[in-house]
């Protein structure tokens, strides 16, 4: 298992687009897990509350599409989760497990 700390090393080794590069940097700093990560979509806006729609979930899926194809993810699992009384309705949870 890989910690969440070498998702930047990943990035490196793969070739990615800066918007996914921005994004993953993103998952990696908000997410302080170490064998499995929790994307939040709330967390990432949190942090970063001007671009957080380039980090969102149309790409998110894409990027691990890419990484669970070249066989970096084991695991990926997509779940809705109720977002409350806002006007986005519903945000999806990803759960990864990092070969």
């Amino acid at each position: 298992m890989a910690y969440i700390s070498n998702l930047e090393s990943i990035s490196d080794r793969i070739s990615l687009g800066i918007e996914e590069k921005s994004m993953l940097r993103a998952i990696t700093q908000a997410n302080d897990c170490s064998k499995s990560a929790h994307m939040d979509e709330t967390a990432i806006r949190k942090k970063y509350p001007k671009n957080w729609k380039i980090k969102g979930i149309r790409n998110s899926k894409r990027l691990f599409k890419k990484l669970k194809a070249k066989g970096l993810i084991r695991i990926v699992k997509t779940r809705p989760i109720e977002w409350g009384l806002t006007s986005l309705g519903h945000r999806i949870a990803m759960e990864l497990d990092f070969c």
